[in-house]
């Protein structure tokens, strides 16, 4: 009876050795066929599947979802993802999964390329987004110089532009699906910044710069009265964008051209000048000598240079080499007004001298002649042996014809002069002053003075 049971107890532990054994062998095959408590594969829980039904249950939750193409204009799209055949490409990298769950505590998986589409199907409903076609982009601008209504250059801002290559639109499409990625955003691949915006520091420095050379204005007067400028209406054709896309004033090209210009101007033979005569205003001279002056071209360039970029305004005469009478005024000259019987000399501008006088004697060969002259010498006294007369200053300028003092147009210690004397007591042609205006002309008048003779 003893024997019998205890036959019966080792039965019954073999059987239950066994069980562990089964169950042991078991629940080892299930973890190593089945996907561990939590693991989720592409958002999906995939806890105690095996790869074929992970893998079922994957592609069923693919189907129910919707792809979306959003672009940076805020403009969505959306297609179910069926429509494309998206969907799992195997079960390889499941089972790589599965294989490696035990390494790490990992059970929040997101698959790189392990999806397949219709690729045809993907690309034709691309070809037909509105997006993406060329007649609906816009490439950006950069921000750039242009000239305003003023002639200055002004900063026209940028434009910030939508436009997108096929390619990299359909590559970033095929990357997304690829890797189960629904959403598909294509603001990282549009051309939408463009490389220079208006606050750039260098497009800034530029304006400044060259609207500084815009600003500045140079007006030369010249000898006829005219006038010939180098400004903002000039200098806008300086302007150029160099390789690098810099604006540029290129100076050396463009000024020798101008100065060429303004030399055309000046080296001009006048047989007429402009003349402002005192109390009367512009007026036309004619002259039997023809006047001409000739550009200094190198120093009238350096100067200009000089001046460039200041951004102020100028109004100066030429530089001249040879200087006719036209463009010395500016530094003193004698003016003699036959019909007024004046005589006026400025100096720097100023007027000091103005007094009444004799000139030759009307409608007859002694008559004054008009025209313009220089000082031939000056003398004091002197004795006119042709008259033998004798003056206090003698200042001949046409041949024997000149400026003197004459006493014997005093009366009574009253002096005779202006009017109508020289009609019918004029002289033999000289010009006759009171003492004291002879003596202010004599220390005055030098022979780089013009005298301006004429009849208003």
């Amino acid at each position: 009876m003893m024997r019998r049971r205890r036959h019966r107890n080792s039965f019954c532990l073999i059987i239950c050795i066994v069980l562990v054994v089964i169950l042991v062998l078991g629940i080892m095959l299930f973890r190593n066929t089945h996907f561990r408590y939590g693991t989720v594969i592409q958002g999906v829980d995939c806890s105690f599947l095996s790869v074929k039904d992970a893998q079922q249950v994957i592609n069923e939750f693919i189907a129910t979802q919707k792809i979306q193409f959003v672009f940076e204009t805020g403009k969505q799209y959306e297609v179910d993802s069926q429509n494309f055949g998206l969907q799992l490409a195997g079960t390889k990298i499941l089972k790589k999964i599965m294989q490696e769950q035990g390494k790490g505590e990992i059970k929040n998986h997101i698959l790189e390329n392990a999806f397949i589409f219709e690729e045809k199907t993907v690309k034709e409903y691309l070809e037909n987004l509105p997006e993406l076609q060329k007649e609906n982009m816009l490439e950006p601008q950069n921000a750039y110089l242009a000239f305003g209504k003023d002639g200055l250059l002004e900063i026209i801002p940028e434009v910030y532009g939508n436009s997108i290559d096929f390619s990299e639109a359909y590559g970033l499409v095929t990357k997304s699906l690829q890797s189960g990625n629904l959403v598909i955003d294509f603001t990282p691949i549009t051309g939408l910044e463009p490389a220079i915006l208006a606050t750039d520091p260098m497009l800034l420095e530029q304006k400044e710069k060259l609207n500084s050379y815009l600003m500045t204005s140079v007006q030369f007067i010249l000898s006829d009265g005219s006038t010939f400028s180098l400004d903002r209406n000039v200098m806008k054709n300086w302007i150029y964008q160099d390789k690098e896309g810099k604006y540029q004033i290129d100076i050396e090209y463009n000024l020798p051209s101008f100065v060429e210009a303004l030399e055309e101007r000046v080296n001009q033979t006048n047989s007429t000048m402009i003349f402002n005569a005192s109390d009367l205003g512009n007026m036309t001279i004619n002259v039997k000598k023809k006047l001409r002056s000739t550009l200094d071209k190198n120093a009238q360039t350096e100067h200009i240079k000089s001046l460039l970029g200041t951004g102020k305004t100028y109004q100066e005469a030429p530089i001249y080499m040879n200087v006719s009478v036209l463009n010395q005024l500016n530094n003193g000259y004698v003016e003699l007004d036959i019909t007024r019987q004046k005589v006026w000399m400025y100096k720097e501008g100023e007027c000091i001298l103005e007094t009444d006088c004799v000139t030759g004697m009307a409608n007859t060969a002694y008559a004054t002649p008009t025209g313009i002259y220089y000082l031939t010498y000056k003398q004091s006294p002197a004795h006119l042996s042709k008259y033998d007369a004798y003056v206090t200053y003698w200042m001949p300028f046409n041949g024997g014809i000149g400026f003197h003092d004459a006493s014997w147009r005093y009366k009574n210690g009253q002096g005779y002069f202006g009017g109508d004397i020289y009609k019918t007591d004029g002289s033999h042609g000289c010009v006759n002053l009171p003492i004291e205006a002879a003596k202010t002309l004599y220390l005055n008048i030098t022979k780089s003075i013009p005298i301006i003779v004429y009849a208003s």
